[in-house]
């Protein structure tokens, strides 16, 4: 496994990306400078300004101010332990939220819908409820996601729904199953690992 080293870290607006190097990455915010106005511009020039002043520093981590991270580029699998203690220092965000952050991004990109639960509703009968049944799109596939578990739902039979539970590093099988590709039976036969994974 090839291990990323000395790359630099930038949180803009809740994003997380990783480049190359310092150049690469103010290369990166000066054409975003150019191209934008208002509040969005003012994000971009604090950071390519954050990264020259620190040209000949060691700092690799850099923010617009933003507190949070909601999404990020980051592959988990090729994060060397150094960079990841720097991660989780500086930004509060370890393997498991980067492996988080990769599932959605493949879900999202494989054309599922996410569920969020903002209403902490506990049974997959509920969150139908609630989420799913009135939703009018024609796209009928679902999940969850978390720190361990991507729960699917498939809506597509048109007298009931269906439900599995995925660990979240298995999101390719999560998605193969949504589209049909696979039964579940198959995912259980093909992990290496089987945990406890009733909702």
């Amino acid at each position: 496994m090839i291990m990323i080293m000395n790359n630099i870290y930038v949180n803009c607006g809740g994003s997380l990306y990783s480049y190359k190097s310092k150049k690469e990455a103010m290369d990166f915010f000066e054409d975003c400078i150019y191209g934008s106005e208002g509040s969005e511009r003012e994000r971009y020039t604090e950071i390519y300004f954050s990264i020259k002043e620190n040209l000949k520093s060691n700092k690799r981590c850099f923010s617009d101010g933003t507190r949070y991270v909601y999404t990020s580029n980051i592959d988990p699998d090729g994060l060397s332990e150094s960079d990841e203690k720097l991660l989780l220092s500086n930004f509060k965000i370890d393997k498991s939220d980067l492996m988080c952050f990769k599932a959605n991004n493949y879900m999202y990109d494989n054309d599922h819908k996410r569920i969020y639960n903002n209403k902490e509703l506990e049974t997959i009968e509920e969150i139908y409820d609630y989420y799913i049944k009135d939703d009018t799109r024609e796209q009928r596939t679902f999940y969850m996601i978390d720190r361990d578990f991507i729960t699917c739902i498939d809506d597509n039979d048109e007298n009931e729904y269906f439900s599995e539970k995925f660990h979240t590093k298995d999101y390719i099988y999560a998605d193969k199953w949504l589209k049909g590709e696979i039964e579940y039976k198959d995912y259980l036969n093909n992990i290496k690992k089987f945990d406890d994974l009733s909702f």
